[in-house]
């Protein structure tokens, strides 16, 4: 099973799963709003590292996620931009 590095502002998180946008909904269940973490506008999903874009990696609207995975109500619009 691949190795996903999802990351978005101050989260980061390493998920084995078997595609990129079941990596990122499952690493954005273990959200919780009261944290002091700040997300970023996208969120972006790589097999490489946190280190940087290629063009391989896949990009999420943190919105979308938020929204796909019942997390939108947790968080305060500034807790992720």
């Amino acid at each position: 099973m691949p190795k996903f590095y999802i990351s978005s502002g101050d989260f980061k998180q390493v998920v084995d799963r078997p595609d990129s946008k079941t990596a990122v909904y499952d690493a954005f269940q273990s959200l919780k709003g009261d944290s002091p973490m700040r997300l970023g506008i996208i969120v972006v999903v790589s097999e490489r590292g946190f280190d940087s874009i290629v063009d391989d990696d896949m990009i999420f609207s943190t919105l979308d996620v938020l929204e796909d995975t019942g997390q939108i109500e947790n968080f305060k619009l500034e807790d992720w931009l």
